[in-house]
C-alpha cells in the first residue's frame, strides 16, 4: 500500500500542471463555503442583541440554503474537471495495465491521488479561508456600524461542515473514476489521442429552422420580462424558455457560422480561416449544450451582481430619509405621554392616519392624513404648511414610486391640488412605499366612520444615549401590539438588507462566474490535447508559428466571446426587468453608472481567465 502511495505522490507531482486547473477549482469551493458557513460566528455578528438581529437571522439562514446549492454545483464542477483528468492520462493508464497492473490497483492509485489532491485544497482552502473571514468581519462590522473588538475566529462548525460536505464530492469523484475505468478497453486507453468523435453537420434546413425557433423563444422571453409584473408572476415559464431557446440557438450556430462565413469565399480561404472556422464550428457541435449552461451562468452572474450593487446604492442613498426620529411606534389604540418621565424627549409628533385604498393604485397601501396633522409634518420639515377644500387632496409619495396621482373620486376628492414637497415622513422607514392623501379636517371627520385608523408617536431625545432608556421605558406604557422601533432598529435592519444583498450578489456572481471560466478552460484543454497533432501537420505544411498563434488566438477569442456576448444581451434585458420589479417598490437605480461598472469588471475578470487560458492552450500546442 505504501508503495501505490508513493506512486500517486509522484504522479501528482509530475502531473502537477494537469492538476492545477483541478486543485485551484477545489481550493475555491473550499474557501467560498467555508465563508458561506463561517458568517454566523463573525465577532461583529456574535455582538449584535438577539432582539436586534433579524435581519442578520434571515441573512444567516439564506447563506446557509445558498452553501447547499452552491455544494451541489461545486460537486458537478469538481467532477467534470475529474473527466478532464481521466481524459489527459488515458495513455498513462493504458500503460500501466500493459505491464500487467490490474484495474483493481490503478483504482488505488486514483484513489490516493484524489485523497492527496483533496487534502492539499482543504489545508490551502481553509487558510485562505480563514484568512478572508477576517477581512469579512471587518465589512460586515463597517456595515452595522458595531464598534466590535478585533478577535481572531475560526469557526470549527463551518470546518467540519466544509470537511463533511467535501468527503461527501470526494467520495463520488471515486465513484465515477470507478465507472468510468470500468468502460474502458485497453485499445480505448492507448488510443485516446487518435480519437475523435464524429461530426455530422446540420443541414441549411434544419440550421434555419433551430434558428428560428431560437430567437423565437428568446424574444417570447424577453416580452414577457419587461411587462409589468411580468417577471414575478410568470418567472418559471420565462427562465424555461429562454434557456430552450438559448440551447437552440447555440445548437443552430454550429451550422450556421460556418455556413454564413463560407459564402464570403475570399475571407474564407483567407490564412487558416478555413481551417479556423471548421474547428470552431466542430467544437460548437459538440458542446453546444455546456456552451448553453455556461451563458445562462454568465447571465445568472452579471445579473446578479449588476442588481445587488444597485440595490445597495439605492439603500445608501435611502438610509437617511428612512431614519427620521429617534424613536417611533406604530399603534391602532390612542396613546399619549401622560405618566411618562418626559425628561429625556426633546420633541414628539402624533400622527393619526386612516387606512384606506385606491382603485388605479392597489399595489401600494394608501393612507389618509388630516390637514392639521399633514401641517405639523411640513413645519417640522420647514416647509409651507397646505390649505385644502373639502374636495380637494394632496398626494405624496417616494420620489422613487413610479405611480401617478390616483383617482379617489370614490371618497369625493375630485381636485388634486400640487405640492412643493413630494413626501411626508411621518415615521421611520415603515410608510416608504405608501401613498399619503391629505385631506381637509372635515374630509377626514367623514372619513373616520368607514376606514380603519393608526396612530404614530415620534419621539426624539436630547441624546442618543437617552434612546434605549426612553424606548424601555415606552415599551411598559404602549398598548398591546404597539410596534416599537429605535433609529437603532432600522438602521440594523437597513444594514442587514445591505449586507444581504451584497454577500448574496456577490457569492452567486463569484460561483457561476468561475463555474462559467472553469468550464470553458477544461473544454478548451482538453481540445489543446487533441489538437497537437492538427498543428503538427499544418507544421509540415510549411505553415508559419506565427499564423499558428494567430489560429490557437482567434478560435479561443471566439469559443469565449460567443457564450459572453449572448450573456450580455440576456443580461441587459435581465438587468431591465429587475430594475422594472424594482420600481415598484421605488428601489430602481437612478443611474446606470453602477451597472457599466459592475460590468466593466465582470468583462475585465472573464478576460483575465480567458487569457491565462489562452497561453496555457498555446503550450499544450506547440510544446
Amino acid at each position: 500500500m505504501t508503495s501505490y502511495l508513493k506512486l500517486a505522490f509522484r504522479n501528482v507531482k509530475k502531473s502537477y500542471k494537469d492538476y492545477s486547473l483541478y486543485f485551484l477549482t477545489l481550493t475555491f469551493s473550499v474557501v467560498l463555503l467555508y465563508l458561506l458557513r463561517s458568517f454566523e460566528m463573525q465577532s461583529s455578528i456574535l455582538e449584535l442583541d438577539p432582539s436586534q438581529g433579524t435581519a442578520i437571522a434571515s441573512l444567516i439562514m439564506v447563506l446557509n440554503t445558498m452553501s447547499v446549492i452552491i455544494s451541489v454545483v461545486f460537486a458537478l464542477l469538481i467532477i467534470y474537471a475529474n473527466q478532464f483528468l481521466i481524459r489527459r492520462r488515458k495513455q498513462e493508464l493504458g500503460l500501466y495495465t500493459l505491464m500487467g497492473m490490474p484495474f483493481r490497483k490503478i483504482r488505488i492509485i486514483l484513489f490516493f491521488e484524489t485523497l492527496i489532491a483533496a487534502l492539499a485544497s482543504l489545508v490551502v482552502g481553509f487558510t485562505i479561508g480563514i484568512g478572508l473571514s477576517q477581512v469579512m468581519a471587518m465589512f460586515s462590522a463597517s456595515i452595522l456600524s458595531v464598534n466590535a473588538a478585533y478577535t481572531f475566529i475560526v469557526s470549527v462548525p463551518a470546518l467540519l461542515s466544509t470537511t463533511l460536505i467535501f468527503s461527501a464530492i470526494y467520495t463520488v469523484v471515486i465513484g465515477f473514476n470507478t465507472l468510468i475505468l470500468g468502460r474502458f478497453t485497453l485499445l480505448d486507453m492507448l488510443t485516446a489521442h487518435r480519437q475523435n468523435e464524429s461530426i455530422k453537420a446540420p443541414r441549411t434546413r434544419t440550421t434555419v429552422l433551430l434558428l428560428i425557433l431560437g430567437v423565437s423563444c428568446i424574444a417570447y422571453a424577453y416580452t414577457v420580462s419587461l411587462q409589468p409584473y411580468g417577471i414575478l408572476n410568470q418567472m418559471v415559464l420565462v427562465i424555461v424558455v429562454g434557456a430552450i431557446g438559448t440551447l437552440l440557438l447555440f445548437k443552430a450556430l454550429s451550422g450556421f457560422l460556418l455556413q454564413s462565413v463560407q459564402r464570403f469565399e475570399n475571407h474564407y480561404y483567407s490564412g487558416l480561416n478555413a481551417f479556423n472556422f471548421r474547428q470552431l464550428s466542430s467544437k460548437i457541435s459538440t458542446t453546444y449544450r455546456s456552451m448553453s449552461i455556461i451563458c445562462l451562468m454568465l447571465l445568472t452572474a452579471i445579473t446578479a451582481l449588476v442588481t445587488a450593487f444597485n440595490l445597495n446604492n439605492v439603500l445608501a442613498q435611502f438610509k437617511d430619509s428612512m431614519i427620521v426620529y429617534d424613536i417611533a411606534a406604530t399603534h391602532t389604540q390612542p396613546f399619549d405621554l401622560n405618566g411618562i418621565d418626559t425628561s429625556q424627549i426633546k420633541e414628539s409628533y402624533q400622527f393619526y392616519v386612516l387606512n384606506g385604498n385606491a382603485s388605479d393604485a392597489v399595489i401600494y397601501p394608501v393612507i389618509f392624513i388630516a390637514q392639521h396633522d399633514a401641517n405639523q409634518s411640513l413645519r417640522r420639515d420647514h416647509q409651507q404648511p397646505i390649505q385644502l377644500l373639502d374636495n380637494q387632496f394632496a398626494f405624496y409619495k417616494h420620489p422613487n414610486l413610479p405611480i401617478e396621482t390616483p383617482d379617489f373620486s370614490e371618497y369625493g376628492l375630485t381636485d388634486s391640488v400640487t405640492t412643493t414637497v413630494s413626501d411626508l415622513r411621518l415615521t421611520n422607514s415603515a410608510l416608504m412605499n405608501s401613498l399619503k392623501i391629505v385631506v381637509s379636517d372635515a374630509t377626514f371627520k367623514q372619513l373616520e366612520s368607514h376606514l380603519k385608523p393608526t396612530y404614530y408617536t415620534n419621539i426624539n431625545t436630547h441624546d442618543s444615549q437617552s434612546i434605549a432608556p426612553m424606548q424601555d421605558n415606552l415599551s411598559t406604557h404602549v398598548p398591546a401590539g404597539t410596534q416599537l422601533v429605535s433609529a437603532r432598529d432600522v438602521e440594523l435592519e437597513m444594514a442587514g438588507t445591505e449586507l444581504l444583498f451584497t454577500y448574496l450578489g456577490f457569492y452567486i456572481g463569484a460561483v457561476f462566474l468561475i463555474c462559467s471560466c472553469v468550464l470553458l478552460a477544461l473544454q478548451q484543454l482538453s481540445e489543446a490535447s487533441d489538437n497537437i497533432h492538427r498543428y503538427s501537420i499544418l507544421s509540415k505544411i510549411g505553415v508559419e508559428e506565427s499564423l499558428k498563434l494567430q489560429s490557437i488566438t482567434t478560435q479561443l477569442s471566439l469559443y469565449f466571446a460567443l457564450p459572453l456576448i449572448i450573456a450580455m444581451m440576456h443580461a441587459v434585458v435581465g438587468i431591465k426587468a429587475a430594475n422594472l420589479t424594482l420600481s415598484l417598490g421605488g428601489l430602481a437605480p437612478s443611474s446606470p453608472l453602477i451597472a457599466i461598472i459592475v460590468t466593466l469588471g465582470f468583462i475585465v475578470a472573464y478576460g483575465l481567465y480567458g487569457f491565462t487560458t489562452l497561453k496555457s492552450v498555446q503550450r499544450i500546442v506547440l510544446q
